[in-house]
């Protein structure tokens, strides 16, 4: 029987998760005699929409979008400005996310210029549907009834153009007989399945691997039961999706045998959906491993992102703690023995066989490892003298001892994440997170074990729980801080809780005090994992808490990330955790000692030059009656947009040749003293670099007409003007060629 795999079209990179250019420049429309000719359908459409020509073509219509007089954001004003220098932005990022080692402003620089391309495309060519970094396309694919019905439909499936002229005509070309859905069912994925009915209607129609970190279809199996609709285009689901599950399946198929002698499975028999019983499966060490040769494209780069793997240490293990109220984790695996930890020597010859083969990082995949464990298999990694930086996850416990933590830094293990969640032992306690023993000086104790053995210790948060107030929120907050500034070495993340519908707080929600469950559809209908809730007493607001956690990050973890970045920090780390990027920053710290990011600065002892990142707009004033010269300037390598006078843009012109300080301060007509301080605030952002600075492209700076919101002068208009924080105490001003505190 010929088989296809149907591949989604979904964020960028498979939302960071399989960060490879050359996968992206050279993917080409699929070919017969494949099963997997469709595996590169997603780098296949994002290579089509970061061309040149699409993100020029963008660019024309958001130039025609703008009108005098009218206020924009300041970089759409440099993007017009200067559309081949957002052009060559947008064709470096991709590449540039493939080196994890060049840190996280060369990551930001990239993910930024990406995300406010998709902003534009979700403006101008992309109306009415919005265009997500994360997750392409955004639509309803929560519904099977919304799906089945919008699929096939010109103007409801954003992807169906590029569909009709890739896919299906390889669909009509090569119909198979079993296609296999791989992954969360998606708008792109349904729309393949739909098509090869139409084409072959025999074909039997099957999702598999469809778990990801949280979600899974595992834990709505009670919805799927009643889904006749789902099932009116799809044959069957791979529950627990081992090899010998999807194996059985085609053996049934092709054999002509029932389906209910498959284990594991989900499947329509006439109008009846039925559901086989689990098997224990017994999976291989390897089974879950993905890692790639070193390419000799990626040379040049300190830390490639094919230099990371990823396994499964213990694939045939649990949770060990399955306690969480609001966690559901354990629920995706219903052929897996808890706790069914052993063998440490066999994951350290891994490991090691991994390095032999030209891996430098490995990013554990496991769900929470107990200490012990993770205490032998430092052992025998130190005894194997294995060179492997790698992470794992755990939870805050007792039993990580001083010698486990130290031998855990000795092995390689740079970065290890323990669930915090909350420092409110009132919510902790509602959570269920900790046993009795559990304090805030046991987490700092660990801390201080892991930041001594150079370990960076990753705390993901929670907020918003059922009944959480904003003090204890704020206590959480505090001492986050409070690790961060005694541990360097510490990072965490906030997410705002997800109400799962296979949770212990889910079946039991009205102990929690919530008052109102909002479903996205009927559950007739359901996909997802989440649903929306409320609590009376204390409301929950999504969009609150979303700001408050994005500026918390900010302020705490990425000072150096302007506070009008189009990507917001929460989804910054998502992208930057995907990718194992942060695992390779923290391996590069822990080697230097230095845990925090270096402030931007320019060397004065050496030659000066305007970043060739810099785009200058102006002069303009800001109304009819104003005498003063104003610039308005965008710094693509920071994402940086701030305003300044006259003399600092002809200081800006003036180092578009490397200069020495004392002729910019000659040029400037300013003291030593005010020049160097301007110097300072600029480099600060990154507009002032030392001419010798590697990382600097080769290209030029830009300096254009003004701003056209300022061409009509009728009326006053508000001008773009970004602080420019020195530290975090004290934020500077470009003000008539000085600066003043604000």
């Amino acid at each position: 029987m010929r088989q296809l795999f149907l591949y989604p079209i979904t964020g960028l990179y498979n939302e960071c998760h399989d960060v490879d250019h050359t996968a992206l420049r050279d993917a080409v429309p699929p070919t017969a005699g494949d099963p997997r000719a469709l595996a590169d359908v997603n780098n296949l459409w994002w290579q089509h929409a970061l061309q040149p020509e699409a993100v020029r073509a963008a660019v024309a219509v958001l130039d025609g979008l703008m009108r005098p007089g009218t206020v924009h954001p300041a970089v759409w004003e440099a993007i017009v400005a200067a559309p081949e220098k957002f052009v060559d932005e947008v064709v470096r990022a991709p590449r540039a996310l493939v080196d994890l080692g060049a840190g996280p402003r060369a990551a930001f620089r990239a993910l930024e210029t990406l995300q406010l391309y998709t902003d534009i495309h979700t403006a101008t060519i992309g109306r009415p549907f919005e265009l997500s970094l994360q997750e392409g396309y955004v639509v309803n694919e929560l519904s099977s009834l919304e799906l089945v019905q919008s699929a096939l439909i010109p103007g409801l499936n954003p992807y169906l153009p590029f569909l009709r002229e890739f896919v299906f005509p390889f669909i009509e070309d090569n119909p198979p007989d079993i296609a296999w859905i791989v992954g969360r069912i998606k708008m792109s994925t349904m729309a393949m399945a739909m098509r090869i009915k139409e084409v072959n209607p025999t074909c039997h129609v099957s999702v598999v691997g469809h778990s990801s970190e949280y979600y899974s279809l595992n834990k709505i199996t009670k919805y799927l039961r009643t889904n006749s609709q789902l099932f009116s285009e799809i044959d069957s689901i791979v529950l627990d999706d081992f090899d010998n599950t999807p194996r059985l399946l085609r053996e049934a198929l092709e054999g002509g045998d029932p389906l209910e002698s498959v284990p594991n499975l989900m499947y329509r028999e006439g109008d009846l959906i039925h559901q086989t019983g689990y098997v224990v499966a017994d999976r291989a060490l390897d089974a879950d491993l993905r890692s790639a040769r070193p390419r000799e494209e990626y040379s040049d780069m300190t830390a490639p992102s094919l230099s990371v793997a990823e396994t499964r240490l213990w694939p045939a293990a649990q949770c060990y703690w399955n306690n969480c109220n609001f966690c559901a984790i354990n629920r995706r695996y219903n052929t897996l023995p808890r706790n069914s930890f052993s063998l440490e020597h066999e994951r350290a010859e891994l490991m090691l066989r991994l390095a032999e083969q030209g891996t430098s990082y490995l990013w554990s995949v496991d769900e929470a490892i107990p200490p012990v464990n993770l205490g032998i298999l430092a052992k025998n990694l130190i005894a194997l003298g294995s060179p492997l930086v790698w992470e794992t996850r755990s939870k805050i416990d007792r039993n990580f001892s001083p010698e486990i933590c130290t031998d855990l830094g000795k092995s390689g293990l740079r970065e290890i994440r323990l669930g915090f969640e909350s420092a409110s032992p009132r919510v902790l306690a509602l959570m269920g997170k900790y046993p009795d023993g559990w304090s805030l000086d046991l987490v700092e104790k660990i801390v201080a074990r892991f930041h001594a053995a150079g370990v960076s210790v990753h705390f993901p948060t929670i907020v918003g729980f059922p009944g959480e107030t904003p003090e204890e929120r704020r206590e959480t907050y505090e001492f986050l801080e409070h690790l961060v500034s005694r541990y360097p070495s510490v990072t965490f993340n906030v997410n705002i809780l997800g109400f799962d519908v296979a949770s212990k707080l889910f079946e039991s929600y009205e102990e929690f005090g919530v008052t109102t469950l909002r479903w996205p559809t009927p559950t007739k209908y359901f996909l997802g994992n989440l649903i929306d809730w409320d609590c009376a007493e204390t409301p929950f607001d999504y969009g609150r808490l979303d700001q408050e956690r994005n500026e918390f990050m900010r302020q705490v973890l990425y000072p150096w990330m302007p506070a009008s970045a189009s990507i917001p920090p929460y989804i910054f780390y998502r992208l930057t955790e995907t990718s194992r990027a942060t695992m390779v920053w923290k391996s590069q710290r822990a080697a230097t000692g230095l845990w925090r990011e270096p402030a931007l600065s320019a060397d004065p002892a050496q030659e000066l030059q305007t970043s060739p990142s810099l785009v200058v707009m102006g002069p303009f004033k800001k109304s009819s009656y104003a005498t003063e010269e104003h610039y308005a300037c965008y710094v693509w390598q920071t994402h940086h947009a701030f305003e300044c006078d006259g003399p600092t843009a002809r200081l800006l012109e003036f180092l578009t040749e490397p200069r020495s300080f004392a002729e910019a301060a000659q040029v400037s007509g300013l003291t030593p003293e005010e020049t160097g301080a301007i110097v300072r605030a600029l480099s600060a952002i990154g507009a002032v670099v030392t001419a010798s600075a590697d990382d600097v492209p080769a290209s030029s700076p830009v300096f254009a007409p003004a701003p056209r919101r300022w061409h009509a002068l009728a009326r006053p208009a508000p001008a773009p003007r970004k602080r420019i924080s020195a530290q975090r105490t004290q934020d500077l001003t470009l003000t008539l060629g000085r600066t003043s505190s604000k």
